[in-house]
């Protein structure tokens, strides 16, 4: 049986969804978990520019490290931010 390759909608569905598993674990609570900064979700969110090459997945990526970017010392607005980007991300997915 044929193993059947992902498509590039797919692996960017996976790269989000493996930024939320890494970040707001099942066993945190869904939280976003303390130890991540603006530096580190926002460098894993760089590494997702290669899964596409529109411009509405660019620019996606960058609305979405900008939020993170926007008030960096608070941790609330950082938390809604890398959740309310994978939102926007997953619309722009496809």
């Amino acid at each position: 049986m044929a193993v059947k390759k992902m498509s590039a909608v797919d692996k960017r569905y996976a790269a989000i969804k493996a930024f939320g598993e890494k970040w707001r674990p099942e066993s945190n609570g869904y939280k976003l978990l303390s130890t991540a900064t603006p530096e580190l979700l926002t460098a894993d969110i760089e590494s997702m520019r290669s899964l596409g090459r529109t411009e509405r997945w660019q620019n996606t990526l960058s609305t979405w490290q900008a939020m993170i970017n926007e008030y960096p010392a608070d941790f609330n607005h950082v938390d809604w931010a890398a959740l309310q980007g994978s939102v926007y991300a997953a619309y722009a997915a496809d």
